[in-house]
C-alpha cells in the first residue's frame, strides 16, 4: 500500500483513521494543557520541569497507546528525549569547564626584565595558580632573589602546594634550598634521572618528593609531559585551561617543538599557550625560522617566550604571533579565564 502524501493516519480502515485521529487530537490536548499547567507550579524550574513533563506524558500515555500502537508509542518515547536530550547534553559538558578555573601565572624569576621594581638574574621560575592548587615551578638561580621577588609581587611562600622543577641545571634548582628553609610543607616533582643525593637533601628540609618518568597528572588540570630527552632531562608543565591547554616550559632542552607536540598529542587538545624558556639562543636564523614555522604549524594561540630563548628569537615570535605575543619577562602576570 502506497501512503497519501500528507496523512500520517493513512494505514487501516477509514473509519479508524478517523477515530485515532480523534483520539489523538483529544490526547495531544490534554496533554500540552496538563504540562503547562504542571510548568506554572514549579515556577520555571527546570530540573522539576522536567518531570512535570514526563507526568503530564504519562496520563496522556494510554490514549496515546491507544490512537497509535507499538509504532506510535517509539515515536513519543523518541520525542520525549528529544526535548530532555539537550538539557541532559548541557549538564555532561558543562561539568569539565565548571573543574577549569582562572588560571593565573606570575612569573618571579627571569633575567629578561620586564615589571620595574623586581631583581632580574639568569634563570627561570613562575607561580601558578589554579584556585584548586599554588605550584612553584622552577626556583631560579638565587634563593634570596626569589624570595624577595615574590614578596614584592605579593606571594606568600607558604601557599605554595608543590615545587615542580624542570630539569637539574642550576639556574633553575639553585633557589630550591632557600624555599624550603622558608616552607618546606611541599612534595617537590622532580624527573627520575635526578641524583640521589639531590632527592635527599630535599627530604632533609622536610619535604617530599616524588619522581617523574613518564606523562601523568600530578593536580587536577595540572600535568607533566614526563622526562623527556636523552641527554639533559627535563619535563614541561602542562596546565588543562577553559582556552586550551597552557605549556610551561624551563629551558625546553629537548626540543621546544617536540614538547609541544607531546602536551598536545597527551591530552588531545589545542594549545592555547606556550610560554618559558625555548633554547634558541644562539641559534642561526634558519633554525629560529624553522622552529617558530613548526609552532605555527601546530596551532598554538598564544606564545610568551623568555629567558634562554634569546632577543632575537623573541623579536621573530612577537613579529610572528602579533597580538598573540606575550611579554614573558620578570613579573609577568598571565591569566587564562
Amino acid at each position: 500500500m502506497t501512503a497519501p502524501a500528507r496523512d500520517p493516519f493513512w494505514w487501516g480502515p477509514r473509519l479508524d483513521r478517523e477515530k485515532e485521529k480523534s483520539e489523538y487530537n483529544m490526547a495531544l490536548c490534554y496533554y500540552r494543557t496538563d504540562t503547562h499547567e504542571r510548568h506554572a507550579l514549579c515556577g520555571q524550574a527546570s530540573t522539576q520541569g522536567v518531570f512535570c513533563f514526563l507526568a503530564g506524558a504519562s496520563r496522556a500515555l494510554p490514549t496515546l497507546q491507544r490512537a497509535f500502537g507499538a509504532m506510535r508509542r517509539r515515536v513519543c518515547l523518541a520525542l520525549c528525549l528529544m526535548t530532555i536530550g539537550p538539557w541532559a547534553a548541557a549538564a555532561m559538558s558543562t561539568e569539565p569547564q565548571a573543574m577549569r578555573r582562572q588560571v593565573r601565572i606570575t612569573v618571579v624569576y627571569n633575567n629578561v626584565p620586564l615589571a620595574p621594581g623586581l631583581a632580574t638574574a639568569w634563570g627561570f621560575a613562575a607561580v601558578i595558580e589554579t584556585g584548586d592548587h599554588t605550584v612553584l615551578f622552577d626556583t631560579g638561580g638565587d634563593g634570596r632573589t626569589l624570595l624577595a621577588n615574590m614578596q614584592r609581587l605579593g606571594i606568600d611562600p607558604s601557599s605554595i602546594d608543590a615545587v615542580v622543577l624542570s630539569h637539574l641545571h642550576g639556574d633553575h634548582t639553585g633557589g630550591l634550598n632557600d624555599f624550603l628553609d622558608r616552607h618546606s610543607n611541599v612534595t617537590v616533582y622532580m624527573p627520575d634521572s635526578f641524583p640521589m643525593p639531590f632527592r635527599r637533601s630535599v627530604e632533609r628540609h622536610g619535604a617530599r618528593v616524588e619522581t617523574v618518568t613518564k606523562a601523568r597528572r600530578l593536580f587536577a588540570n595540572l600535568h607533566s609531559v614526563g622526562e623527556m630527552s636523552d641527554s639533559i632531562k627535563e619535563q614541561a608543565l602542562i596546565i588543562d585551561t577553559s582556552e586550551g591547554l597552557a605549556v610551561v616550559t624551563g629551558c625546553a632542552h629537548p626540543g621546544i617543538v617536540e614538547i609541544a607536540e607531546v602536551a598536545r598529542n597527551y591530552l588531545n587538545r589545542e594549545i592555547h599557550l606556550l610560554m618559558g624558556g625555548f633554547h634558541l639562543l644562539g641559534h642561526g636564523e634558519n633554525k629560529l625560522r624553522g622552529t617558530v614555522q613548526a609552532l605555527r604549524n601546530l596551532g598554538i594561540h598564544k606564545v610568551a617566550p623568555s629567558h634562554c630563548t634569546g632577543d632575537v628569537a623573541i623579536a621573530l615570535f612577537r613579529e610572528k604571533w602579533g597580538s598573540g605575543f606575550i611579554e614573558g619577562g620578570c613579573g609577568a602576570i598571565i591569566e587564562i579565564p
